[in-house]
């Protein structure tokens, strides 16, 4: 494996202010970097050298920053066409120890993937980042010795299908591993495929307690996430760990809506006041997104699904109600 060794004795280390005035850190370069680019820190951040020293972020050079919305359980954005090109979790650990060796080798031994030596780059033991490269695909994997900011993803806890005590599990988390896989090329499946594989690895080979996905507006708990994502194994698709399911309702009937569907260049779906059974509508939207996603179906205005032997749903196209932007209601 190839390293990329420090060329001094000592790493400049730095600190950050969170947006709660909070001092975070001490943190790497690397780290910095890793922190820049999923969003933690803006170009305001006020940045302090471990001599005292403080500025803003974005007079930090080699930064790069993105712009990132904060995750919404009730109106989450449509992903950019770079998003759906990028995926990014955060896996949430108990303690500060990441390997990314035994990552590394749970992808080749448990899944099978094909990581050359050479395309893994380490950067140091103490920095804990690695960026590997594969069939066009480049996946990045840093340790940040931190809590994610408070407040980050409060809005989830109502809605975590997936984690029933996320709210008193995740407050004992220490630090967390930023994963950032993109591509130019291959299909959004093979995408997921592989975030997926590399998220699975790093929950198993650490002291994990779940991960926070926020461009899906998800958080799982390793557990579930270490058993769903077995089903890429039998050539199935672990679709609740890629696409969130809200469900709502009023005095109408029952609402539910999907979030994540853009990542496959599809458009979300609604079910608008249905007086049909919530889990049945639950597990009816479910396989109408692996209909959708598997066999890269677009639907059109008019169109009919089967939801029952006796009853059809009818598409229609029109501006979302739980979502922005227009989306496939589903009439029952």
């Amino acid at each position: 494996m190839r390293r990329s060794l420090p060329t001094h004795n000592t790493m400049p280390t730095w600190f950050y202010y969170d947006n709660a005035g909070q001092k975070q850190g001490p943190v790497t370069g690397g780290q910095l970097k890793s922190l820049a680019q999923s969003g933690h820190i803006t170009p305001e951040t006020v940045i302090e050298t471990d001599n005292g020293k403080t500025a803003k972020a974005g007079k930090v050079q080699g930064l790069m920053f993105v712009e990132t919305k904060q995750p919404v359980a009730v109106q989450p954005q449509p992903a950019s066409t770079d998003e759906r090109r990028s995926l990014l979790a955060m896996p949430l650990l108990r303690d500060m120890e990441f390997n990314p060796d035994a990552v590394i080798r749970r992808l080749r031994n448990h899944w099978g993937v094909s990581i050359r030596d050479e395309d893994v780059n380490v950067s140091s033991p103490k920095d804990k980042t690695c960026v590997w490269h594969i069939e066009g695909y480049m996946v990045t994997m840093s340790l940040l010795p931190c809590r994610v900011p408070d407040g980050e993803f409060d809005s989830l806890f109502p809605v975590s299908l997936y984690w029933r005590n996320a709210e008193e599990e995740t407050a004992t988390h220490q630090s967390h591993v930023i994963v950032y896989v993109s591509s130019e090329t291959g299909t959004a499946i093979e995408r997921y495929s592989l975030f997926t594989k590399v998220v699975e690895s790093i929950l198993a080979e650490t002291n994990s307690l779940g991960v926070y996905q926020g461009n899906q507006t998800l958080l799982i708990s390793r557990e579930i996430y270490l058993g769903m994502s077995q089903m890429l194994l039998n050539g199935d698709l672990p679709l609740l760990l890629w696409i969130f399911i809200g469900i709502g309702g009023s005095s109408k009937g029952n609402m539910l809506y999907t979030f994540g569907l853009t990542g496959f260049d599809k458009m979300e779906m609604e079910i608008v006041d249905s007086q049909q059974d919530v889990d049945d509508l639950y597990e009816f939207l479910v396989n109408i997104c692996g209909y959708v996603i598997s066999n890269d179906i677009t639907f059109t205005k008019g169109e009919t699904l089967g939801y029952t032997e006796d009853v059809a749903a009818t598409i229609d196209i029109s501006k979302g109600i739980c979502l922005d932007g227009n989306t496939i209601k589903l009439k029952m």
